[in-house]
């Protein structure tokens, strides 16, 4: 390890009203490190994301309203045909 990462670092405090307040001392081994933005990224997105509600949400087959028929077959010549299925929401416009 070098010593300038383990010698403290001196910042500046500064006010809310944005006025210098003095400095403060941070120690070099954790604050002398490079600056990594993609992690630094990675923990502001993870934060963010625990801040939200997570009340976001889908309707369901039986919400749709106007829905009158269920699965409706497209295709009846390849009756197993994997997109031979659809459901079809016939709303009232």
């Amino acid at each position: 390890m070098a010593d300038s990462k383990a010698d403290a670092i001196n910042a500046p405090v500064v006010t809310q009203a944005k006025a210098a307040a003095g400095t403060i001392e941070l120690p070099g081994a954790i604050f002398g490190e490079p600056l990594r933005r993609g992690l630094l990224h990675d923990v502001v997105r993870m934060q963010t994301a625990g801040r939200r509600a997570g009340t976001a949400s889908t309707k369901e087959r039986g919400d749709v309203r106007g829905l009158i028929e269920g699965p409706v077959r497209r295709n009846h010549k390849r009756p197993f045909h994997s997109h031979s299925l659809s459901v079809t929401s016939r709303g009232t416009r």
